[in-house]
């Protein structure tokens, strides 16, 4: 451009010198050489237009290339237009010009893209006239503040009204040119921010719902750091644990529970911390501010963010004081109920295995028919007695027994049950078949399997039918997994209505029945020791299957499934 407005002068100076130089020169050598002066006048007169030729040829020359570097000069400055014009255009701000009053000087054309307006519709136009009228006064104080501090640059965000009458959300950056003699105004930048405060809201109204929810939460919520150092906590623990929030804040994690515990609390958390806890929920006693402990339920969580990274580690605390103590009195009555249970077994079974004694005594010594009826009625009885007193004792066994796992003899185990003298004279009377796999590897806990097998057989035993030949088929196999034992009878069986009850704590099974209630209760209670199950098939009148499956602990020798099984016989 400089260029351009020297060239009158880079033009009009070599056309003077030039000038100069041939007038002097030329005049003395045409004088030096022509004395004729008609000769002078005519050569003059050449003279004259080999000049205008030359200099004609010289201002061709110098205008061509000046009028050349303006075209060049003006295509730049319009590809240098189009380029800003283009950016302008593109770019995501807005650019707006406005005098101290806020009408608008100059707006961008992307101003159709972020309001709807051309910028013909927005010139000219008081941008108040665009704000909410919440949106004015501090609008208007954005403006006297850029007014009062020249060149700073000051950011609001506001609403604005879009051509359809929708609101947009905008942020501006408004910088004082009034001094400036190009610009004279102040000039905005503007860009919409609607999708952030969107985003703002949610993650407002998600904070708000976080928080409502920590407050509100049943149970005592405290954050801490990865340190141990707590940064939130809910009502529900400062009034669980009667401390102030300034004095929870100033605690570690361990220091909220008793000298005793602490150890394991810090252990705990450093645990929870390093993501090795595998069971972050906890019993513990939690101090109070005035001294004392109470039993709460704690959960330990490590929270993560997005990328797996730990934030801080969040404590749930229940307060189960009141349930721990009921719970210990409970147990406290239980062990008191058992106590009772077993010294009232022993202290009754001394007069009853007399009166047994002497029962049989009588049966052999006095001969006389009623006598002997009534002997071995008090000896049936007596019998029974026993029978109770041994199944009461044996829930106290089977309730505190640990189990202890070896291999088992289930032929011993059948022939001892069977030995028991209240199902002498039952046997005699009863077809007894008992089928053991004589390749199976069984490995159980021999008192929990054998009260089983004798709970089963008595009640197989007992509940016949005086109408048909009893019979009983026992029969007990194994694999690498479990072992089987099924025991059916042909008896009197149970009817469909009273299947589900009849593993019920003194539910008798059938109105006939002769039992305490209690066998089938204990053979449950002993399966679910062993981490078995049990399946109990009945018909009243046409007999009962029992199956019983227990693990095969430690088993040495794997066998296929099933088998050793041998076919079970159908009793009608």
């Amino acid at each position: 451009m400089h260029k351009i407005k020297s060239a009158p002068i880079k033009i009009a100076l070599p056309y003077v010198i030039l000038g100069l130089v041939y007038i002097t020169f030329s005049d003395k050598i045409v004088d030096s050489i022509f004395r004729n002066h008609v000769a002078i006048t005519t050569i003059q007169t050449y003279k004259g237009y080999g000049f205008i030729l030359v200099t004609g040829i010289m201002l061709f020359l110098l205008s061509r290339h000046y009028i050349n570097a303006l075209k060049r000069a003006i295509n730049d400055k319009a590809q240098s237009d189009l380029f800003y014009r283009t950016l302008i255009v593109q770019a995501s701000d807005l650019v707006l010009l406005t005098n101290g009053a806020g009408i608008v000087k100059y707006v961008g054309p992307n101003i159709d893209r972020l309001l709807g307006y051309t910028q013909e519709e927005f010139t000219g136009v008081n941008v108040f006239d665009y704000l909410p009228k919440e949106s004015i006064e501090p609008m208007e104080q954005l403006r006297d503040a850029s007014l009062n501090n020249p060149g700073r640059s000051l950011k609001g965000e506001t609403p604005a009204r879009h051509k359809d009458g929708s609101w947009v959300w905008i942020e501006g950056n408004v910088v004082n040119r009034m001094n400036d003699p190009v610009i004279g105004g102040l000039l905005i930048n503007i860009r919409e921010i609607s999708e952030r405060k969107i985003a703002e809201e949610k993650i407002a109204t998600s904070e708000l719902h976080f928080k409502a929810a920590f407050e509100q939460v049943a149970v005592g919520m405290i954050n801490f750091d990865l340190s141990g150092s707590p940064e939130l906590i809910n009502n529900q623990f400062v009034q669980l644990t009667g401390f102030s929030r300034e004095h929870l804040t100033s605690l570690k994690y361990h220091e909220l529970f008793p000298a005793q515990e602490k150890r394991i609390a810090k252990e705990l958390f450093d645990q929870v911390v390093r993501g090795d806890a595998t069971v972050p929920i906890s019993r513990t006693r939690l101090l109070r501010a005035d001294g004392t402990a109470i039993w709460v339920e704690q959960l330990l969580s490590l929270i993560r963010d997005s990328e797996g990274n730990a934030l801080y580690v969040s404590c749930a605390v229940n307060d189960i004081d009141q349930s721990k103590k009921t719970e210990d009195e409970l147990n406290y009555r239980t062990r008191e109920l058992d106590t009772f249970i077993y010294r009232s077994s022993h202290d009754l079974r001394g007069p009853i295995t007399t009166l047994i004694g002497l029962a049989e005594v009588g049966m052999h010594d006095n001969l006389e028919a009623v006598a002997t009826e009534y002997l071995t009625n008090c000896r049936e009885v007596a019998m029974k007695m026993e029978k109770t007193l041994d199944d009461l004792m044996a829930i106290t066994q089977i309730k505190h027994w640990d189990p202890h796992f070896f291999e088992i003899d289930p032929n011993r185990i059948v022939e001892k049950a069977l030995h028991n003298d209240q199902l002498t004279t039952e046997i005699e009377h009863t077809h007894l078949v008992t089928e053991v796999a004589p390749d199976g590897i069984f490995c159980s806990d021999e008192t929990l399997f054998g009260n089983i097998v004798t709970q089963l057989l008595y009640n197989a035993i007992i509940f016949r039918r005086n109408t048909v030949e009893h019979r009983v088929y026992v029969n007990v196999s194994s694999n690498a997994r479990s072992i089987h034992l099924t025991v059916m009878d042909n008896g009197i069986g149970i009817p469909a209505e009273n299947l589900n009850k009849v593993f019920d704590l003194h539910f008798r099974g059938n109105e006939s029945s002769r039992g305490s209630g209690i066998g089938l209760y204990l053979v449950k209670s002993a399966v679910e020791k062993l981490n078995g199950k049990i399946e109990l098939e009945s018909v009243r009148g046409g007999g009962t299957r029992v199956h019983v499956t227990i693990p095969n602990e430690k088993a040495i020798i794997p066998l296929s499934a099933r088998a050793t099984r041998q076919p079970e016989p159908v009793y009608a």
